[in-house]
């Protein structure tokens, strides 16, 4: 076998595409492998057709060589494509100036496309090149399949990239869900190609679907004219049945493919509808689809966790009544605060706050009387105190007033304040008319030259008592 032979040559080919595909993958290098066919010196014409996949109706070219118009080829031979996705062997065909050879491109059972060519080496195929040629169908069938199953792997792992970013919105206290849901929008763009993107909830007081987050600051969905039980636009209609509403090829408008994903969290109560806009028809595949899908369910999973989260933190924390942070919190907080001021240095307030006679309230009045009157104390201490320290509910009917930075006049000057304010309330109730005074005894770290915090603590509630024993409703701040 001379060097210049058929064969020879063939197999030269054969090694080059081998290194074409591996250096730049099937879609950057199957071009690069057409040009090679031209290293017999002569004429080759060459033509690479992808098959349409799950929403893709149309076949496309990938790549060509020594082809004008490959679309008007493609055109031509269409009716014939169809024939090659079961097919194992090349087909002939007998066109004026169409290919004389499609050979059906593979991995394993997964069809891809078809290899067309009109001429090989300067001459017109025969059956002596059919194994050759389907050694390099084969060749393009492998890169293909790897590089498609590389792209899969990889798309998965950036979608489990969004998943784990959302996922830290978990572990942060101080965690913003719509920031992280936009960060992990930017990230799942790098999946699927979309140009703009919304996501919804579902407002169960309105019964009506609400926008959470726009990803482009503007909210985006089609046909908003259009309303439906849950509301305007498709995201409404996909929410209400249930179901993705997908568009490959929308006309005459900004928008060619579409896509709005609806997802339940952990509480069927708690649902989202993501809308999906590419500029590109053909963008939203069935397996980009799926990518949304998942995308989507996890992050109904993700919010709705994180509002049980909260619902559980604000119940841990806080108190029912009032809504001011619980003794848990405030002792917390209060050593982490004195700690600080260790640090750091300067004045540190504290108060301690008891209504006078709160029993008695609860027993002529009844509790729920009993329950405004904490509520209402909570909302004075909010409204006077709030600017200068963390007000908390201690237990019973005493409260707390951290107050670090502040010196004893001001916080002197914020509890009269609170005093007078609750002393001037009244209500009337079945029972008769209700009036209820607090007693208040205050202590400040410098003044009393206190090092330790449970030592402010207990002058504090010295102090207190001191205003009880003395007759109630007064503030005493000095031993």
């Amino acid at each position: 076998m001379t060097v210049d032979s058929p064969r020879w040559t063939s197999l030269r080919l054969h090694d080059r595409w081998s290194t074409l595909l591996l250096r730049f993958g099937f879609e950057k290098g199957v071009s690069a492998c057409l040009g090679a066919l031209g290293l017999a010196g002569r004429q080759v014409r060459a033509l690479v057709v992808a098959a349409p996949d799950e929403v893709r109706s149309e076949w496309r070219s990938v790549a060509s060589r020594s082809v004008p118009d490959p679309e008007d080829v493609l055109e031509r031979i269409r009716p014939f494509l169809e024939r090659l996705v079961s097919a194992k062997y090349p087909y002939k065909l007998a066109l004026k100036d169409a290919p004389s050879l499609l050979v059906p491109i593979r991995d394993g059972e997964r069809f891809f496309g078809v290899l067309a060519l009109w001429m090989l080496w300067g001459r017109k195929l025969s059956a002596v090149d059919h194994p050759y040629l389907a050694d390099l169908a084969s060749l393009l069938g492998k890169a293909w399949g790897r590089e498609h199953h590389i792209g899969i792997v990889e798309s998965a792992l950036r979608l489990s990239g969004t998943g784990n970013l959302l996922g830290q919105m978990l572990e942060r206290d101080d965690a913003d869900p719509l920031r992280f849901t936009g960060e992990a929008l930017l990230q799942l763009r790098r999946i699927v190609p979309f140009s703009a993107s919304s996501v919804w909830g579902m407002d169960w007081e309105k019964f009506q679907v609400k926008l959470l987050l726009a990803g482009e600051d503007v909210p985006f969905d089609l046909y908003e004219e259009e309303s439906f039980l849950l509301g305007r636009g498709l995201r409404a209609l996909a929410m209400e049945q249930d179901r993705v509403i997908v568009f490959s090829d929308l006309k005459g408008n900004r928008f060619r493919g579409y896509a709005a994903v609806p997802a339940r969290g952990g509480d069927d109560a708690f649902r989202l509808v993501g809308t999906f806009g590419a500029a590109e028809a053909h963008v939203f595949t069935g397996r980009r689809v799926d990518y949304l899908r998942t995308f989507m369910n996890r992050l109904a999973g993700t919010w709705s966790l994180w509002s049980r989260m909260q619902r559980w933190k604000q119940e841990a924390l806080f108190d029912e009544i009032t809504g001011l942070r619980n003794k848990r919190c405030c002792l917390r907080e209060f050593e982490a605060s004195w700690e600080r001021h260790r640090l750091r240095g300067g004045e540190y307030a504290l108060a301690f706050f008891d209504l006078d006679h709160f029993k008695t309230v609860n027993d002529m009045h009844g509790h729920v009387a009993g329950d405004v009157v904490l509520g209402r104390f909570g909302e004075i201490l909010r409204r006077h105190a709030e600017q200068m320290g963390m007000p908390c509910r201690f237990g019973g009917e005493e409260f707390l007033l951290l107050m670090p930075g502040t010196s004893l006049k001001d916080a002197v000057v914020a509890c009269e304040k609170i005093r007078k304010t609750l002393a001037s309330e009244a209500w009337n109730t079945q029972f008769g008319r209700l009036q209820v005074t607090v007693s208040c005894g205050i202590s400040e770290a410098v003044r009393d030259c206190v090092s330790e915090s449970q030592n402010l603590l207990a002058l504090a509630d010295a102090r207190l008592y001191a205003a009880k024993g003395r007759g109630r409703n007064r503030i005493v701040f000095s031993d």
